[in-house]
């Protein structure tokens, strides 16, 4: 009996000790002190749109079975609708409040924060990201404690700026694999950030067809799908069953639920609720959790299962117990903020505070929620229930002021040049931050000013579409009722200088300056103003003002230098597009134009300083070898010119000016067979080129070939618009092949249409 009640008592002390806050979870799958960590953020996932979560808006089956082999938590709040800020919550497990990096782009991650890529990596884990989204460039700090941080951009087919900014799911899980199969004989950390759910929706064949009128759905079960494909090959590698894996979002997604297409401006569920499922080899039962917990408590769980102590300064908590299946009375409160309309409309900030289902917002007019009988939030509580507004808001200072207390300076805030607005621009973001200033009165509730929010988004997509003088009406009359939206009347400019209203133009961008005085985009806006106006010397000032204020900014620089060469400073200009190319190798788009400038006017030897300099540090930098084969060409070097274009389409196959380059050259050396196959591969990736289509049928003229078929190219090339100069050749080889033929009658009609053209042209 004594030893009976002493195996019992035991088994209490140690099931109490195995459970406990702070303390790891050991089993007999193997030892914690095994484990391999694999954290996966989906941006922008909606948790109504994981299948684990009942809804059934999306098709995620990988996700439901690691719901189904792991824990669920039905409600996380995430501490931003922002991808930067709420990333810097999730591995620092830190409020906002404390960290203050509060919008993308122009807030860099304070170094003093203990991310929990440090903390692994101290203690012997080898450490890799792979990142989805230009927002998270190692340049604002996440990739503190990482041995490896996989954030290179480069140009995709057609140079695209999206593409610039955002990689889809399988390249960013291939670079993974590679890692891992270099390093996956050590303890490692794997975080992957998979930006596929994120605007713009594009999802790949065949997701694109199973929802087409759902984009952001296709989206999500394509990176459900690679997923899946990711954690088969660690079930191949035999790492899986040893790997921690917890999977969440950083934010949500509007979808135009509260008027909110996108994130960023309100704190509603759409975009404060993300899911969150762990999985561990097998430390604790598959079950649900239902009480609210927060992004910052994951990275003290993961430390917590791992059996090693998380940084005195972490605010988030171990869900140890909770893992466990038991009630923990440190959860169910959270908090979330959204400074975006402040720093980019001149709008109030929102802060909410969530305490066991009721949910309370600051704002000018605030609102509170009963989550458990209102989760879509259309109640709003906060006229009916005084006292439990009063008392919900009272608990909220205090926690806020709590939370915030030793919080880091925002002297971390950074001003983001150009190109940086414009890859952030390119997936959905505004660029650059209102200056915070001391005046205390009272600012406009964002829910008040929702229709010109809705109405910029609109303003700026008729730009986009070269409607212009629309975007410009909408433009001012947003301005009119916000003088402070320095967005807006950089948009206003923006419109003017489309419509070929320089002076106007640049009387709007000095607006934008002196409201946003370190916005870099502003900055360069005017500059290209002004070189518009061919004020070269005014251009340069500026410039070197600009620069004065900001000395390592590579845009600025790459502006200057483009500047001085359109004076001829052509050895100044040199020097200064180097500097830029030596700050961020990033740049190397805007240096190649640079090239291209110096190209035009035969300026070669400068030029290919330039472009050498990119390959240097930038060996596979789209369009440089093109650029190269260019100069080759005008220095009457064929074969170096071919070698270059060859090299250009090695890089990128779909270049199609490489292509036909290549092809001509080809032609002209009389070596048609591979001429043939450049021209047809630059007709593939253009359709709606007309030479290389005219080109093509001649050497199937020469060479006898399919003339019927050349017969084709020509018909579809004249079809093309313009008619220019380039349709008179297409007439040419077209009455030609009717010659070869022995058709006169389509030879003599063709023949007439040239003339007609010629006699078109000649009136032009």
């Amino acid at each position: 009996m004594w030893l009976a009640a002493g195996i019992a008592a035991l088994l209490a002390a140690l099931a109490f000790w195995l459970l406990r806050p702070g303390s790891p979870v050991h089993t007999g799958a193997g030892s914690p002190e095994r484990w391999n960590v694999v954290l996966v953020t989906i941006d922008t996932l909606r948790a109504d749109h994981v299948g684990a979560y009942g809804t059934g808006k999306a098709l995620t089956p990988v996700l439901d079975a690691l719901a189904g082999d792991g824990v669920r938590f039905e409600h996380c709040v995430a501490q931003a609708p922002l991808t930067l800020p709420s990333h810097a919550s999730l591995l620092s497990a830190t409020q906002p409040l404390f960290h203050r990096v509060r919008d993308n782009g122009t807030f860099r991650v304070p170094p003093e924060l203990d991310l929990i890529s440090e903390v692994l990596k101290e203690n012997g884990f080898a450490t890799a990201a792979f990142i989805g989204g230009y927002v998270l460039h190692g340049k604002w700090g996440l990739n503190q404690g990482f041995d490896h941080y996989s954030d290179r951009f480069e140009p995709g087919p057609g140079r695209d700026l999206v593409l610039l900014a955002k990689k889809p799911a399988a390249e960013v899980l291939a670079d993974a694999r590679a890692w891992l199969e270099e390093n996956g004989g050590r303890r490692f950390f794997a975080w992957i950030h998979l930006y596929d759910p994120h605007f713009p929706y594009e999802p790949p064949a065949p997701f694109d067809q199973r929802c087409p009128d759902e984009p952001y759905r296709g989206e999500v079960e394509y990176a459900d799908h690679e997923l899946g494909l990711f954690f088969d090959y660690l079930r191949q590698k035999g790492w899986y069953d040893r790997t921690l894996v917890a999977v969440t979002a950083d934010h949500g997604e509007g979808l135009d639920d509260h008027g909110e297409q996108k994130h960023g401006y309100f704190l509603y569920e759409t975009t404060m609720h993300v899911p969150l499922i762990l999985r561990a080899p097998a430390p604790f039962a598959a079950r649900t959790v239902a009480q609210t917990v927060q992004l910052i408590d994951v990275a003290p769980t993961i430390l917590d299962l791992l059996g090693i102590t998380a940084p005195r300064g972490w605010q988030g908590k171990t869900m140890g117990r909770l893992l466990a299946g038991k009630e923990d009375e440190r959860f169910g409160t959270a908090y979330c903020e959204t400074w975006y309309p402040r720093l980019h409309y001149g709008w109030s900030q929102l802060q909410a505070f969530y305490a066991h289902g009721k949910k309370y917002i600051f704002s000018p007019r605030d609102e509170l929620y009963d989550l458990r009988r209102d989760p879509d939030e259309k109640r709003n509580l906060a006229g009916e229930q005084p006292r439990q507004r009063a008392e919900l808001r009272g608990r909220a200072l205090a926690f806020m002021q709590a939370a915030g207390r030793n919080a880091l300076t925002p002297g971390s805030i950074q001003a983001m040049d150009a190109e940086d607005r414009r890859r952030l621009a390119a997936l959905g973001y505004l660029g650059g931050a209102l200056p915070l200033t001391g005046d205390d009165a009272p600012l406009a509730d964002p829910k008040d000013k929702l229709p010109d929010y809705v109405a910029f988004g609109k303003a700026v997509a008729l730009l986009g579409e070269d409607r212009w003088q629309e975007a410009l009406d909408a433009a001012r009359g947003i301005v009119e009722r916000n003088p402070g939206f320095a967005d807006a009347v950089n948009l206003e400019g923006n419109a003017l200088f489309a419509g070929g209203r320089h002076e106007q133009a640049l009387e709007a961008f000095r607006r934008a300056l002196a409201l946003k005085p370190e916005d870099a985009n502003n900055r360069l806006d005017l500059l290209k103003t002004l070189e518009k106006l061919n004020r070269l010397e005014d251009a340069a000032s500026e410039a070197r003002r600009f620069l004065r204020d900001a000395p390592g900014d590579s845009t600025l620089l790459a502006a200057l230098g483009r500047i001085l060469l359109a004076q001829q400073r052509d050895e100044e200009g040199l020097g200064v597009l180097q500097q830029a190319l030596a700050a961020d190798p990033g740049i190397y788009p805007r240096i190649n134009r640079a090239a291209e400038v110096l190209i035009a006017r035969q300026g070669f030897s400068t030029a290919q300083q330039l472009l050498q300099g990119i390959l240097s540090v930038q060996p596979r930098a789209a369009g440089s070898h093109y650029l190269l084969g260019q100069i080759a060409e005008g220095r009457q070097q064929p074969e170096a010119a071919m070698a270059s274009y060859r090299r250009e389409l090695e890089i990128d196959d779909r270049h199609f000016p490489a292509a036909v380059n290549l092809a001509n050259l080809l032609k002209q050396a009389g070596r048609f067979d591979e001429a043939a196959r450049y021209y047809r591969a630059a007709i593939d990736a253009n359709p709606m080129l007309k030479m290389p289509r005219f080109h093509l049928a001649e050497i199937m003229l020469r060479r006898g070939g399919d003339l019927a078929g050349a017969v084709d190219l020509c018909l579809r090339g004249i079809g093309i618009e313009p008619q220019d100069r380039d349709t008179l050749f297409g007439y040419f080889v077209l009455t030609n092949l009717y010659a070869a033929l022995g058709d006169s009658a389509r030879r003599d009609f063709y023949t007439r249409q040239g003339e007609k053209l010629i006699a078109g042209l000649d009136r032009r």
